[in-house]
């Protein structure tokens, strides 16, 4: 790779029918009434084919229903790229060179030209880096202020921030490949490492299997990241070790600004609230993957704090993070501000606890059927509304082999073509307490939940207390409960309410046959 940069930046010119003179300042000319033809060449007598790691050319025109051409520069044969049958009228060439890991090293674009029939036209284009490789804090904020939208930002060394870095472009900061480099704060720096602004984008994170560290001090007055416009955390990152002050240990999302986190791991911070990560009101929050753990909040969301709008789906853990001390589990906490929470394609193992302690009600949307498949927990019993799942009248949750919680939730609009209209658990332990099923439906027993116990080896004990019941329906005799499977006991625990004649139905391999204790 080192090697392919220094040819990029020693052979220059592209031209159409013309030479390549330099990666600042290069030419592409066009030809021909009924076509343009590019022809690749450089300087020296050396072909910027030889250049190796499959590094490639995507030419364009425009407008028009031409397809980009790509040149491969591994390929030592063709020299030449043609756009044939080209309209007469005005079109510019668009020029994009990619380096081997995808990364877009060089852009240029023409300036509008004609083509005539039977003429030829010329027209040239200068190629610009979009990569700078930076060595210490002040080149890379000397690059951030230089850069143009889509430019990356290669780190070379080890960097000490000692200011805020304001992002007002689109942009890109990573580590060379295979060499992994860090961010820390100087002596006496406390604010924010970067803050984001609106419009503006920032990426960080993944470079051909090398890592980029974010860390924070002791006492810090700000978060590591401050996003007005948009963060993406990508699968290299890692932001730990910021003890903020303020609200934000690694990451305060501001109203309107948006967060996307698709790897990366987010640990060992703390803040006021929102040890890992803290949402305004009006800010949204995608978690696709990466992992938020152990992280701390004095007040409230040891992981995340949502006061905005949330998205989870893909495969990610959120674990072991807390607040308000050290002892209470707090890894996601949904304020009264938060607009919508949506749970997609939540597969694997997730040991995510969702605990919420301000007054309001929280939604939980889920836009697709969710498996958990270990610990699980989402508590409202301490909030005067109930935290509610919906499941649009087309999905619902299934348990594998999880110890699942649920406190004072409402599970409502659920479906299952299968048993269990909202809640389908095999080999589960279930502590389901306070929470009401409200107008959720099954193919087959158990319109509310199933509880089944097959391969466990040993009994498992799920509770159901001072639970309601209401509008649930199944095609078997609407039984909100249907229990069953030799290693299944179900324990009712009193103060259950339903308005179906027969709530509960456990089938004879039911462990004593039937459910322990009475339904009131």
């Amino acid at each position: 790779m080192e090697f392919f940069k220094k040819l990029f930046l020693f052979f220059t010119a592209v031209f159409v029918s013309a030479v390549v003179a330099s990666c600042s300042d290069s030419d592409f000319k066009s030809g021909g009434g009924s076509s343009v033809v590019v022809s690749l060449s450089s300087v020296g007598g050396r072909s910027v084919f030889e250049k190796s790691d499959a590094v490639k050319f995507v030419v364009s025109i425009s407008p028009g229903a031409h397809e980009p051409i790509v040149v491969d520069l591994s390929d030592s044969v063709a020299q030449t790229v043609e756009f044939s049958s080209v309209k007469v009228g005005r079109y510019t060439v668009t020029v994009k060179a990619y380096d081997s890991d995808g990364t877009k090293c060089a852009q240029g674009t023409s300036a509008e030209f004609p083509v005539r029939s039977g003429e030829t036209s010329e027209v040239s284009v200068k190629l610009r880096c979009c990569v700078k490789d930076v060595e210490s804090w002040k080149e890379l904020s000397d690059a951030v202020d230089e850069a143009e939208d889509g430019d990356t930002i290669v780190l070379k060394e080890n960097l000490v921030a000692d200011s805020t870095l304001e992002i007002s472009k689109y942009l890109s900061i990573k580590s060379e490949p295979s060499i992994s480099h860090s961010i820390g704060r100087s002596d006496g720096f406390s604010g924010a490492v970067a803050q984001i602004s609106k419009n503006a984008s920032l990426s960080i994170g993944e470079n051909g299997g090398s890592s980029i560290t974010v860390s924070g001090s002791e006492g810090a007055e700000e978060a590591l990241f401050v996003v007005e416009g948009s963060l993406y955390v990508l699968g290299s990152a890692v932001l730990s070790g910021n003890k903020s002050q303020s609200d934000g240990g690694a990451i305060r999302v501001c109203e309107g600004g948006a967060l996307v986190v698709s790897g990366g791991i987010i640990s060992g911070n703390s803040a006021l609230n929102g040890g890992g990560i803290y949402a305004e009101s009006g800010s949204s929050v995608s978690i696709l993957g990466g992992a938020i753990e152990a992280n701390d909040a004095s007040e409230n969301g040891g992981g995340l704090f949502c006061g905005g709008s949330l998205s989870m789906s893909g495969t990610f853990t959120i674990m072991r993070n807390t607040a308000p001390d050290a002892n209470t589990v707090s890894n996601i906490y949904i304020s009264d501000s938060a607009e919508s929470v949506m749970f997609n394609s939540i597969e694997l193992g997730k040991r995510i606890s969702i605990s919420n302690v301000s007054s309001g009600a929280a939604s939980v949307m889920l836009m697709s059927d969710i498996t958990i498949t270990e610990d699980f927990e989402i508590d409202g019993s301490v909030r005067p509304s109930f935290v509610t799942i919906d499941g649009q009248g087309k999905y619902h949750i299934n348990g594998e082999g999880a110890t699942l919680v649920f406190r004072s939730v409402t599970f409502q609009n659920c479906y299952n073509n299968g048993f269990g209209g909202a809640l389908n658990l095999n080999d589960c332990a279930a502590t389901i307490t306070n929470c009401s099923f409200l107008n959720n439906s099954a193919s087959y027993r158990g319109a509310a939940i199933n509880i089944a116990g097959w391969s466990a080896g040993v009994p498992l004990e799920s509770t159901i207390t001072g639970c309601t019941f209401s509008g649930n329906k199944d095609n078997e005799g609407c039984y909100d409960i249907n229990a069953s499977g030799s290693y299944t006991h179900l324990v009712l625990g009193g103060g259950n309410s339903s308005d179906n004649a027969t709530p509960v139905i456990c089938q004879d391999e039911v462990v004593n046959g039937h459910a322990d204790g009475t339904w009131e």
